[in-house]
């Protein structure tokens, strides 16, 4: 008898890092790619598949590994600085450019937000 399993990945929305069961070596291979990275020898990875499968949500998930946010499977830590761009078909190489720099301009303000308020908090603490 076949066992019948619930499928939690539907096309326009993504799913939570803990969602992905039975797909154990993906998640390894993925961790492996950021140790590589980590290391200075950067590995490239393309994934495919039918619409409604995961593969915008392996890529948050991806984005956590990457960012410290979780662990992976391997119990790694890496503290990447993660920029997300959404890609378009019209999109110019200039274009592309430009977008991937004001996506790291604002990932970066973001984490000096974070800083100054915790310098300002240790700074009043320590008063």
């Amino acid at each position: 008898m076949k066992v019948m399993r619930y499928n939690p990945f539907r096309p326009g929305s993504l799913v939570t890092p803990g969602m992905f069961a039975g797909r154990y070596q993906e998640l390894l291979i993925l961790e492996r790619v950021l140790f590589q990275t980590k290391n200075d020898n950067p590995a490239h990875f393309l994934l495919c598949g039918e619409r409604g499968i995961g593969k915008s949500s392996l890529l948050l998930y991806l984005q956590h590994v990457a960012d410290g946010s979780i662990n992976g499977p391997e119990a790694q830590q890496f503290s990447f600085l993660v920029v997300s761009v959404a890609l378009e078909p019209a999109l110019t190489y200039t274009e592309l450019v430009k977008k991937i720099g004001a996506e790291f301009q604002r990932t970066i303000a973001a984490q000096n937000k974070y800083k100054d308020t915790l310098k300002n908090v240790w700074e009043f603490i320590s008063r």
